[in-house]
């Protein structure tokens, strides 16, 4: 079964009586959050429980992990907003920044229960310590929202010259770059990396136990400019909500499992340039359309697709 669909149990209520005020508001607030909702707020009784947040967090899930340890072991306990709060600029202003950090906190530890980090990652230095989250391995912030350094994949490195796009203000420890290549990586990408709205580089490669397909939200971050995923075992296929990627110049997911058509809506990413979807087992024919004059290299090698690749291509 997939692990990120909400599952209905008759011992879930009976689990979350359990649990603190503070991991309850914290589903819900996690709920909202994930659908979208705009300043999702924490409800002035956490106790009146709907039946989605009963099924959503279950025993022992990454969910449940994360929440737990927001809840009760980050030594941060980052202040949470809630409908009963006062609406004066400072409130405003605490509320903004706290849930811009809570989102991110969690939003990372999720990916770290998800994908195995407590015994399998190489390289975990600070991950789900009372830090920032700009001081985890593999975790840069921007320079303009930190002058920590931080973390890399395998080893330290600075703080990088990495900018968001122009005219974004940045709220402090905005996370822009995870950088995660070869670290041990096991497991599901969570539904919630879309919680990380300001990311610009994403780098998952070459941790070839990264399973399951690969989650749509990712598709809604706007700022994304490079997507690399190659060397795992994902599965699943390419979606036409690749197209959101209005920013994206480097797509790397070769050597997966990734099956079903090359969808059309490849070819027309405005500043596309590397496309590598080699050794997967994508079928059909490749669709008739004029590539974006930015697409310069593509390698479509190893899979079982037909056509013709689009002339406007650069080599």
């Amino acid at each position: 079964a997939d692990i990120w669909q909400p599952l209905a149990s008759s011992t879930s209520q009976l689990f979350l009586e359990d649990k603190s005020d503070r991991y309850i508001s914290l589903v819900h607030w996690a709920i909202r959050a994930l659908e979208d909702e705009e300043d999702p707020i924490i409800p002035i009784n956490p106790k009146a429980l709907s039946d989605q947040a009963e099924s959503w967090a279950w025993p022992c899930s990454p969910r449940d992990l994360a929440l737990s340890w927001l809840a009760d072991m980050d030594p941060m306990q980052l202040w949470l907003p809630s409908s009963s709060s006062s609406s004066t600029n400072t409130t405003s202003s605490i509320a903004t920044t706290s849930t811009h950090e809570l989102s991110q906190r969690y939003a990372l530890a999720l990916l770290f229960y998800s994908t195995s980090g407590h015994d399998r990652w190489i390289s975990r230095t600070s991950w789900l310590s009372g830090t920032s989250v700009c001081q985890w391995t593999g975790v840069i912030c921007d320079p303009s929202s930190s002058e920590q350094a931080v973390g890399g994949g395998t080893g330290t490195v600075a703080a990088t010259t990495i900018s968001p796009l122009p005219n974004s203000a940045l709220l402090p420890n905005t996370v822009v770059h995870i950088q995660l290549s070869r670290n041990g990586l096991e497991g599901t990408i969570p539904p919630e990396v879309k919680l990380l709205s300001h990311l610009v580089i994403l780098d998952l490669s070459r941790n070839l136990q990264i399973l399951g397909s690969i989650p749509s939200g990712l598709f809604s971050l706007s700022r994304l400019m490079e997507l690399r995923l190659n060397s795992n075992s994902l599965s699943g296929t390419l979606m036409e909500d690749m197209s959101q990627l209005s920013n994206i110049e480097i797509i790397s997911l070769h050597n997966n499992l990734l099956t079903g058509p090359f969808p059309a809506s490849l070819w027309s990413l405005p500043k596309l340039f590397v496309l590598e979807v080699g050794f997967n087992y994508l079928n059909g024919t490749l669709p008739i359309d004029t590539a974006s004059e930015s697409l310069q290299f593509i390698d479509l090698s190893n899979n079982g697709l037909q056509g013709t690749i689009p002339t406007s291509i650069g080599w």
